[in-house]
């Protein structure tokens, strides 16, 4: 459904090209998600032609290519590398800031969220060259809280930290290992047994342990 939303022109997923307001139930649903909640977006600013759907986009074109090249299909395993590389080439074309070095949250736009940073990382969209501008920002951003977006994005965050091997895990292992506020060990703090929905129980009224 995904690669219907493209946009032929720019090679950019655009909502612009197809509706994310369809019911979940109905065929062809498409939404977006960045984070949640809104408080945990760090800014971002949210749009048809988005920054962090176009980099789970470019991370599905490469996992899609390697399952059709595990079964032989080795015209689709063309085609979605094909998709992923020219989806990658776009976003830093029209989505990164030559001035900061950091990725926008928009195509030809003037915020870069952390979202941007760690997705864009995350599906192997960013340069090595910018790799140590983006981790001096995300490293910023860790100074009172802890990480600065929800559990949800937490995975992509730990894993683009590793992704860009700029400080061998240094960054990495100091946030799997804080007992700040947003931290895995604060959430053992609260007395959790499993990995919280939230950080914290203030959060979520309806906090669950999963």
């Amino acid at each position: 459904t995904m690669i219907n939303c493209v946009n032929k022109d720019t090679q950019l997923v655009d909502f612009t090209k197809c509706s994310r307001n369809m019911p979940w139930d109905k065929p062809n649903a498409v939404r977006d998600i960045t984070d949640w909640p809104d408080d945990a977006r760090d800014g971002y600013v949210m749009s048809d032609v988005g920054n962090v759907i176009n980099a789970y986009f470019v991370a599905c074109m490469k996992a899609m290519s390697t399952l059709a090249g595990a079964i032989g299909n080795t015209a689709d395993q063309q085609r979605f590398a094909a998709q992923g590389a020219a989806t990658t080439a776009a976003m830093r074309k029209t989505m990164l800031d030559s001035s900061t070095g950091l990725f926008t949250d928009t195509a030809h736009g003037n915020h870069s969220a952390w979202h941007s940073q760690v997705f864009s990382l995350w599906a192997g969209v960013a340069p090595a060259e910018n790799w140590h501008r983006m981790m001096t920002f995300l490293a910023s951003k860790t100074v009172d809280t802890g990480v600065t977006g929800s559990v949800y994005a937490a995975y992509a965050y730990f894993l683009s930290l590793y992704e860009a091997d700029f400080d061998h895990g240094n960054l990495a292992l100091k946030m799997l290992t804080s007992c700040d506020n947003n931290s895995y060990c604060h959430m053992i703090l609260q007395g959790a047994t499993a990995t919280m929905e939230a950080w914290t129980r203030p959060e979520k009224d309806n906090l669950s342990w999963s």
